[in-house]
């Protein structure tokens, strides 16, 4: 996994681009955060109301604990109304860091792992 907020080998990351093309592969795109997704994915307003909809607490270090925990979170995605065609489809700031570094990739995907 690459975090390209940080990737200071573009040379490197563009290389490993060119040699995965031989395979059929998908880039996913996190959205600043799992919450930021989780929202988006959920259609919640913000973070506080991910928070109290899904675990009725109110910050993110109790959310994401409680999230990693949660045994049954296949029930707790669907009474939040998780959409998975939403998750990991927004690619705005990814595309732009490519087309920055002349790095030619799809990262529009008809599946996702």
């Amino acid at each position: 996994m690459v975090d390209t907020d940080d990737v200071t080998n573009t040379e490197c990351f563009s290389k490993n681009i060119k040699l995965l093309k031989l395979y059929n592969f998908c880039l996913i795109v996190q959205h600043k955060n799992l919450e930021e997704e989780l929202c988006f994915s959920c259609n919640k307003a913000n973070n506080k109301k991910l928070f109290n909809d899904f675990y009725k607490v109110q910050s993110a270090d109790k959310f994401k604990s409680k999230f990693c925990r949660d045994k049954g979170i296949d029930l707790t995605l669907s009474n939040n109304d998780f959409n998975f065609k939403n998750f990991w489809s927004r690619s705005g700031d990814f595309s732009d860091w490519l087309k920055k570094n002349g790095i030619s990739a799809s990262i529009e995907c008809n599946y996702k792992v």
